[in-house]
C-alpha cells in the first residue's frame, strides 16, 4: 500500500477538493507529470503570489524565516517555538500524514500561537468555487493542534483594495489584517471529515474507477488530467458552449445523457442566443454573418470610425503613484481610422517598453488621434470605457499631488486645464 507520507494544503489538499481523482493521478502517476506543468500566466501568478508573501513580512520585524522543508523544517520550527522570536515564517508541522506552513505564526496571549495566512487578494475568500481561505486557515489550526501547538486568533491578511501608493510603500497600509477565528472554528468539522476522506482516497494504491466530477464543469474549470479520465469526451466538445459553466442546468442534461459532441445537441433545446449560434456553426461547418445587420449598425455610426483596443496589466503590488493593488495598467492599445465609408484603414498602436507609469503618454495619443464627433467601436465596451475612466483620475489626481508639493490649492484640475491631457468618449461607443 502507497503510505501517503504528507498531504500539503496548498497543493494536495486543495487540489484534493477541487478534484479527487486529478490529485491521486498527480500522486501515483508520475509519467502523466507533463499534464501537471504550470503555464507561464499560473507561473506569473505563483511568482506574484511569493511577492506579496515577502512584503507582507514586513509587518513583523525581527520574524525569522524557516528554509528547510520535510523532517528538518519541523525541528527548526520547534526549536523557533522555543526561542522567542517575534514571528516565524514558514512554520512547519506534520502529523497524522499531513503537512501544515504557517506563512506567520505569532505569539498571541500567553502560551498561544496566532496564525496569519497572507494572500494575494484584495478580500478574504470564503466559499468561493477554487478558492476558499477559511478551509485553508481550519486544515492549518488542525494540524498544528494535534501537533500539540495552542492555536489562539487565526487571521486572513490581504492586500486593501483602497490603498492609493504615493511614494514609497506603505507596507501596514496596504494589507489587511482580517480576524477570522469565528469562521474558522465554523469550518472545522467539516474540514477534519474532508482530511480523512483524502487521506483515504489518496492511499489508495487502485487508481479510482470513472472519470472525474468535472464533466460537470465548463472547459474552465475542469482538472489537467481531464482528457485522460473522460477519454470518450472529444476534445471540443458541449463543454466548449460559451458560458456553459454558468448554464448549470443545460451542462448536467448534457453529461447525464451522454450528449458531448455538439452535433448531438437537440435541435430543440434551449439555448442562449450564443450558444445557439455557436452549436449551430458547428453543425454546419460554416461561417454565419449577418452582412445586413452589420450594415444596419456600421450605418447608425458617426464617421470617422475608431476601432479600438486597450491591453492592460494589473499587478498586485502597486507599480507607480496613484495605483491601488490590482488597478490596470494600459500599456499598450491598437486603433484603426476609418474616416469614410471608401476610405482606407489607418492604424495607430502603442507598446509602453519603459519601468514607467505609460498613463499620461496613453491619454496625450488618444487625444491626438481620436476627434469628438465621431464612433467608437470595440469588442467589449465597459472594459474599455472603465480603462478611460481610470486614466482620467489617475491624471486629474497625479496633477493635485503636483499642486500640494508646489503649495497649490488641493482642489482637482478643472476639465479645461492644459496639463491633463482629454480623454473623448465620442458618442455612438458601442460593442460589437
Amino acid at each position: 500500500m502507497v503510505v501517503l507520507q504528507h498531504v500539503d494544503f496548498e497543493d494536495d489538499f486543495l487540489e484534493f477538493q477541487l478534484c479527487p481523482k486529478n490529485t491521486w493521478l498527480k500522486l501515483h502517476r508520475p509519467d502523466l507529470l507533463q499534464q501537471f506543468t504550470l503555464s507561464d500566466f499560473e507561473l506569473h501568478l505563483v511568482e506574484q503570489g511569493n511577492e506579496v508573501e515577502a512584503l507582507a513580512r514586513s509587518l513583523w520585524p525581527g520574524g525569522v524565516m524557516v528554509a528547510l522543508g520535510g523532517e528538518e523544517g519541523c525541528r527548526e520550527t520547534e526549536r523557533l517555538l522555543a526561542s522567542g522570536v517575534p514571528a516565524i515564517f514558514q512554520a512547519t508541522f506534520a502529523m497524522d500524514g499531513f503537512i501544515a506552513k504557517c506563512d506567520v505564526l505569532v505569539p498571541g496571549e500567553p502560551g498561544t500561537w496566532d496564525i496569519y495566512e497572507v494572500k494575494g487578494t484584495n478580500s478574504k475568500k470564503e466559499g468561493n468555487e477554487d478558492r476558499d481561505h477559511i478551509s485553508d486557515l481550519a486544515f492549518q489550526r488542525i494540524v498544528l493542534e494535534r501537533a500539540g501547538v495552542k492555536v489562539g486568533r487565526t487571521y486572513i491578511v490581504h492586500l486593501n483594495k483602497e490603498y492609493v501608493r504615493s511614494g514609497a510603500l506603505d507596507i501596514d497600509a496596504m494589507f489587511v489584517k482580517d480576524d477570522s477565528s469565528e469562521q474558522v472554528d465554523g469550518k472545522r468539522a467539516e474540514i477534519e471529515a474532508e482530511m480523512a476522506a483524502a487521506k483515504e482516497y489518496l492511499n489508495c494504491e487502485a487508481e479510482p474507477n470513472g472519470g472525474c466530477e468535472c464533466h460537470y464543469s465548463g472547459r474552465s474549470r475542469q482538472c489537467t488530467t481531464f482528457a485522460y479520465s473522460h477519454p470518450r469526451i472529444p476534445e471540443y466538445s458541449v463543454h466548449d458552449i460559451v458560458r456553459i459553466g454558468l448554464s448549470k442546468k443545460k451542462l448536467v442534461y448534457f453529461v447525464d445523457n451522454n450528449i458531448f459532441r455538439l452535433n448531438d445537441v437537440p435541435e430543440e433545446f434551449e439555448l442562449g442566443d450564443g450558444q445557439a449560434n455557436q452549436v449551430r456553426v458547428h453543425k454546419r461547418q460554416q461561417p454565419m454573418i449577418d452582412e445586413a445587420a452589420i450594415r444596419d449598425a456600421l450605418g447608425a455610426y458617426t464617421y470617422p470610425l475608431y476601432f479600438f483596443d486597450y491591453e492592460t496589466f494589473a499587478p498586485a503590488i502597486p507599480a507607480f503613484d496613484g495605483f491601488s493593488p490590482y488597478q490596470r495598467i494600459p500599456f499598450q492599445f491598437s486603433l484603426h481610422i476609418l474616416r469614410e465609408p471608401s476610405g482606407e484603414l489607418e492604424h495607430i498602436e502603442f507598446l509602453h517598453e519603459e519601468a514607467s507609469d505609460p498613463t499620461a503618454r496613453v491619454a496625450e495619443l488618444l487625444a491626438r488621434h481620436i476627434a469628438p464627433g465621431g464612433s467608437v467601436v470595440v469588442w467589449h465596451a465597459p472594459f474599455e470605457r472603465s480603462v478611460n475612466s481610470e486614466i482620467e483620475v489617475l491624471l486629474r489626481e497625479a496633477l493635485a499631488r503636483r499642486r500640494r508639493r508646489k503649495r497649490y490649492p488641493a482642489a482637482g484640475a478643472s476639465p479645461d486645464d492644459p496639463d491633463v491631457p482629454s480623454v473623448h468618449r465620442p458618442t455612438g461607443e458601442d460593442t460589437t
